[in-house]
């Protein structure tokens, strides 16, 4: 895994896309801090994760994966940019549709590059992207202009293969086993990763800096790190629940796809065979011992961290 070309000394001061696969596959990595204020951690984390857009790329087109926050644009713009030529068609396809940081900067994205269509899982997933204040919406405003506006809508329902470019290369759309919020997990089988949106995003680090990629030696995660950021978030619902579907349809993606990225909406990319198994095997265990867990219900708002004071 390195990270991606630089085709542009003006724009050194980027983060560099990581190649995730022969230039293939770009993760582009912003981070962001965690204190207390995000909804994507617990209230008590320290550190910085980052918010993770992903690039694929062939000749002449690429397929976007999610858009990031807002506060990235500029940032984000530039590593596409440093991707892929200007010239390309760029076909976007946000997996989070429900959550900003999977859709902000779609309209900011469609009036700088080439778009040609849009992914989403419903006909008329265009309008929960044209949100952003400083454009006139192109598509509930008439004559409200636009590039987005000539986008193509189109569908990505789990069992879906999505085409980019003309040599064959697909995407394929998985159900989303263990998620929040309505979104779907990508697999590309060309660099064997599986992007899992709001799960397996446990990993975070101490500075601005990352690294935003796990490797067999950089692997800082602890059993009781990745429960805790499970359980005291969004999935605070998983204790007294039954899950053994939900243990069954994940096991059956592991089993069926050679995976050796996982690549999280945010948190830190999980990279190679022994990383992958060892974080699907905490994820299970968790899922495993859930049910006998004491349920926290509709005491969820006064979970432990929100009794405790807040330390930087």
């Amino acid at each position: 895994m390195t990270t991606g070309p630089n085709n542009d000394a003006a724009t050194d001061f980027l983060p560099p896309p990581i190649d995730l696969g022969d230039s293939k596959l770009y993760a582009l990595a912003n981070p962001y801090e965690l204190d207390g204020r995000v909804a994507t951690h617990p209230r008590d984390t320290r550190g910085y994760a980052p918010m993770n857009v992903y690039l694929a790329v062939e000749d002449g087109a690429a397929m976007l994966f999610d858009a990031g926050f807002s506060v990235h644009q500029t940032q984000l713009i530039g590593q596409i940019e440093r991707c892929m030529s200007h010239d390309s068609v760029l076909t976007l396809c946000p997996i989070r549709m429900a959550e900003f940081g999977g859709i902000c900067n779609v309209r900011p994205i469609a009036e700088h590059f080439n778009v040609d269509a849009l992914y989403g899982l419903q006909e008329r997933s265009i309008r929960w992207m044209d949100f952003r204040p400083e454009f006139r919406p192109s598509i509930t405003d008439a004559g409200g202009g636009g590039r987005l506006a000539a986008a193509e809508v189109r569908l990505a329902r789990p069992g879906d293969m999505l085409r980019v470019g003309s040599d064959g290369r697909e995407i394929e759309v998985l159900p989303a086993p263990l998620r929040l919020l309505p979104v779907t997990w990508m697999y590309d089988a060309q660099t064997r990763t599986l992007m899992t949106a709001d799960t397996f995003t446990w990993v975070w680090q101490p500075d601005r800096d990352g690294p935003w990629i796990v490797t067999g030696e950089s692997d800082p995660v602890s059993n009781e790190q990745m429960t805790h950021h499970m359980l005291a978030n969004r999935f605070w619902w998983l204790p007294g629940a039954r899950t053994d579907s939900i243990r069954a349809e994940i096991a059956e993606i592991f089993d069926n796809h050679d995976i050796e990225v996982i690549a999280p909406g945010f948190g830190c990319v999980l990279a190679g065979r022994d990383v992958v198994a060892r974080h699907y095997t905490l994820l299970d265990n968790v899922l495993r011992h859930a049910p006998s867990m004491a349920a926290v219900g509709v005491a969820a708002g006064r979970w432990p961290a929100r009794q405790q004071p807040v330390r930087s």
